[in-house]
C-alpha cells in the first residue's frame, strides 16, 4: 500500500478517536470530582459511562465502589475484581498491582518458595506499567539471598526502575550499588546523584551519609562543613542517632568550626538516648580522655558498660586499656555497673546519678561501694 495512503488513514483514525478519548476523560474527571465531594450517585454514573468505553482509570474507580456498601451500592467482590481486571488489561498500573496482590495471596508467599513464578508474572505486569511498589516487590523477591528466585541482575534492574519512579529506599540502594560497582557501573557521580535524591525525599540514612560526604570530601565532593552540618541536623531531627553523634564529634574536635566540647558531649548523650550504641561507647572513651578537664574513670566505665549491655563488641578491650592507663579496682567497677543499670532503667537520662529508680538492695550496695571507695582514697591521700 502507498505510504501516503497509510499516513492519511492513520490521521483520519486519530481524528476520529481523539474526540472520543476526550469525552471519556471528561466523564472520568466528572466522576472523580463527584466522588471526592461524596456525591457517589453522580460519580457512579460518570465512571460507568467512561468505563463502558474501556477507560482504564474509570474501570478501576468504578470497581472500588463495589468494595463496600458505603457508596450506595451493594458490596460485590466479584464485580469489583472483574472491573479492576478490565482496568489492568487496559493498562492501569494500580489495578494491575491490586490484581497481583489478590491472586498472589492464593500462592504460599514464602520468599524461599519455588512456586512464586505465577506471582512474579502478575507483579511484572504491574511493574512494567510503572507501579513502584510492584517494582520493589520484584527487587526483593530477586534479592541474591533468595534461594529460588535470587538474581542479582534482576534485583538491580528493579531497584533501578523503582529508583527512577521516585522510591527513596531504592534510590539509596542504587547509590550503594554505584559506589561498589555491583552490576551497575562503579561511579562516584552516579552514587552521589542517587544519594542526594534519596536524601531530598526524606531517607534518613541518606541524609546522614550525604552529611558525612560533605564533611569528608568523599565521592569527589569538596569538603563543605556548613553544608555537612545542615544535612546532619536534618537527619538528627528525623531521628538519626548517628547524625547527632557526628555533629557532636564535629564540635568536640573543632576542625573547621568553633570548638565546643561541652555541647558536643551533650549531643553524644542525645545520640545515646536514641539507643545509638557507638555514641555510648564514645562517651566512655571521652570521659577517660578527660573531656571535662580531667579523666573521670567511673563515668567512663559507666558508659563503657552501658555500651556493653547494648552489645558493643569492644567493651572488654576498652576496660583493659582504661585500667592500664588509670587503674581502677572492683569497687569502682561495681559502682559503674550499678550506674549503667540505672542509666538504662531511666532511658539514658540519669547516667551519672547513683540512686534514681534503683532497688533498695542496689541502693544499699551502692552506698557500701561508695563508702569503700571514699575510705580507700583517704588512706591513699598523703599526710602533710
Amino acid at each position: 500500500m502507498n505510504p501516503s495512503i497509510i499516513s492519511v488513514f492513520l490521521l483520519i483514525t486519530c481524528l476520529l478517536i481523539a474526540p472520543l478519548a476526550t469525552a471519556n476523560e471528561a466523564d472520568f474527571n466528572q466522576g472523580k470530582q463527584a466522588y471526592l465531594k461524596k456525591d457517589y450517585a453522580t460519580a457512579f454514573a460518570a465512571f460507568k459511562k467512561a468505563a463502558d468505553k474501556n477507560h482504564a482509570a474509570a474501570l478501576y474507580w468504578l470497581g472500588t465502589m463495589y468494595q463496600s456498601n458505603k457508596f450506595g451500592l451493594e458490596a460485590d467482590q466479584k464485580k469489583m475484581y472483574a472491573l479492576i481486571q478490565r482496568a489492568a488489561d487496559n493498562g492501569h498500573a494500580q489495578a494491575a498491582y491490586a490484581i497481583a496482590q489478590r491472586k498472589a495471596s492464593d500462592f504460599v508467599l514464602i520468599w524461599d518458595n519455588e512456586d512464586l513464578s505465577d506471582a512474579i508474572l502478575l507483579y511484572e505486569k504491574a511493574a512494567n506499567l510503572g507501579h513502584v511498589k510492584a517494582q520493589k516487590w520484584l527487587a526483593d523477591v530477586h534479592a541474591p539471598k533468595r534461594k529460588f528466585h535470587g538474581d542479582i541482575n534482576k534485583h538491580i534492574h528493579w531497584i533501578q526502575k523503582s529508583a527512577q519512579g521516585g522510591d527513596r529506599e531504592a534510590q539509596f540502594t542504587l547509590s550503594e550499588a554505584h559506589m561498589q560497582g555491583v552490576v551497575v557501573n562503579k561511579s562516584k557521580k552516579e552514587a552521589f546523584k542517587w544519594l542526594e535524591q534519596s536524601a531530598k525525599r526524606g531517607h534518613v540514612k541518606a541524609q546522614t551519609e550525604i552529611g558525612k560526604v560533605y564533611l569528608s570530601g568523599f565521592l569527589e565532593k569538596e569538603k563543605n562543613p556548613k553544608l555537612a552540618m545542615e544535612w546532619l541536623k536534618i537527619a538528627g531531627r528525623n531521628g538519626s542517632g548517628e547524625a547527632i553523634m557526628v555533629l557532636g564529634m564535629i564540635l568536640i574536635i573543632g576542625e573547621d568550626v568553633e570548638k565546643k566540647p561541652e555541647l558536643g558531649l551533650n549531643l553524644l548523650k542525645q545520640s545515646a538516648k536514641k539507643k545509638y550504641v557507638p555514641a555510648m561507647f564514645k562517651i566512655g572513651e571521652l570521659y577517660a580522655l578527660g573531656i571535662t578537664g580531667k579523666p573521670e574513670i567511673i563515668k567512663s566505665l559507666t558508659w563503657i558498660h552501658v555500651a556493653g549491655l547494648n552489645g558493643h563488641p569492644m567493651v572488654d578491650k576498652a576496660k583493659a586499656a582504661i585500667k592500664r592507663k588509670h587503674g581502677y579496682g572492683r569497687a569502682e567497677m561495681a559502682k559503674a555497673k550499678l550506674r549503667a543499670e540505672n542509666c538504662i532503667a531511666t532511658n539514658y537520662t540519669r547516667c551519672n546519678y547513683d540512686s534514681h529508680k534503683l532497688t533498695d538492695y542496689n541502693k544499699e550496695l551502692l552506698d557500701d561501694v561508695t563508702q569503700r571507695i571514699k575510705e580507700r582514697n583517704q588512706q591513699q591521700t598523703p599526710q602533710n
